[in-house]
């Protein structure tokens, strides 16, 4: 999915009056772009024209919610970072890429899950 020209206007605004206003560390808002570009990357390889969270949405034909789909792969990826705590070597993806994919998968589990909350209104 991308953003129509009223939701870009929108974000730029918002970003605008966040970065002129921000109170914290210099690389926050540098990794938060970060993690805007890993999503945005990864949804080509994973995600549908139709639906951003397709491959995250899968669980649901097994009935899981989707967004306690997602709760069971942060835990995957917070597994990883206790191996790391533990001195063990990563063969793919490092420490960085963990914290990164924990961040967008909070995200996405936030979105799906405020998803659900107001389909069961």
């Amino acid at each position: 999915m991308k953003l129509n020209d009223e939701q870009k206007k929108d974000l730029i605004e918002r970003y605008k009056k966040v970065v002129n206003d921000f109170k914290g560390h210099t690389r926050f808002p540098f990794i938060l772009l970060e993690m805007m570009e890993l999503h945005s990357s990864k949804s080509n390889d994973y995600a549908t024209d139709e639906s951003p969270f397709s491959n995250i949405e899968l669980c649901e034909r097994a009935g899981v919610p989707a967004w306690k789909g997602v709760v069971i792969r942060l835990g995957d990826k917070y597994s990883r970072l206790l191996n790391a705590l533990a001195g063990k070597l990563f063969k793919h993806e490092g420490i960085r890429d963990a914290f990164l994919d924990n961040s967008v998968y909070s995200i996405i589990g936030l979105i799906e899950y405020d998803k659900a909350q107001e389909e069961d209104k």
